[in-house]
């Protein structure tokens, strides 16, 4: 047992992907579709995400399972994987609203300390535009940066939180999220790396599938209004 490196890693998840093609693929498109519907579809994404992860980790460990078992499985927790999904996503968002308030003070006070030092303070910043002030530019720019990736940041904790629900018989909600915690200690950089490759190598096919989804839905909200107005 040991980690594997993020190549080894993006090349595994392409193997197992590639030898279930038929499977994976179709699961996937079915919990995509179950996104359009409000909260039931947003659990039944989440489980099939475990599904997925369940039969990946199945492989992964020579002991291979039947989608049809594997889904029995997953149905006995489908409300956990919402109330999961949802923890996950207050927590999260609890953690940003914190880090941008924090982040905020700082760099008022950074702003204030070096306008002070070198004479700039009496140069108030142009409202329509603040990056004249080159103070400013200096500070926001990094602030800017770690404010738009913090989320990823925050996320990477919870990135496994569907696994142990999927895969151990005696874990709840709050147990797959300290489980997760756990798994991913030390390891951000490497999932949040792992995600952005992941992210890039599957562009191509996330554009063609947005494609797709946003013409299909367009026409059904089209068919609606129509039945609607009677024509």
């Amino acid at each position: 047992m040991q980690q594997f490196n993020i190549g080894n890693i993006v090349s595994l998840a392409s193997y197992l992907y590639r030898s279930n093609f038929k499977k994976f693929s179709r699961l996937s498109l079915f919990a995509h579709l179950w996104l359009i519907v409000p909260i039931y579809g947003w659990a039944k994404f989440y489980a099939f995400a475990g599904l997925i992860s369940r039969l990946a980790f199945s492989e992964i460990s020579a002991q291979p399972e039947s989608s049809k078992f594997a889904k029995i499985q997953i149905k006995k927790r489908f409300w956990q994987f919402l109330i999961t999904a949802i923890l996950v996503i207050l927590i999260c968002l609890l953690q940003f609203f914190i880090f941008y308030i924090g982040i905020s003070i700082i760099a008022g006070i950074i702003y204030g300390i070096l306008a002070t030092i070198f004479g700039t303070i009496s140069q108030p910043i142009n409202q329509a535009n603040p990056f004249d002030n080159t103070i400013f530019r200096i500070i926001i720019i990094p602030i800017a940066i770690a404010v738009y990736f913090s989320p990823l940041w925050f996320y990477s904790r919870f990135f496994i939180t569907d696994l142990p629900l999927a895969i151990e018989d005696d874990t709840n909600f709050i147990g797959a999220i300290k489980r997760s915690r756990q798994l991913t200690k030390g390891l951000t950089w490497r999932i949040i790396a792992i995600i952005f490759i992941s992210f890039v190598i599957t562009l191509p096919i996330q554009i063609l599938g947005w494609l797709i989804y946003s013409k299909g839905f367009n026409i059904l909200i089209q068919l609606i209004s129509l039945l609607l107005s009677g024509d």
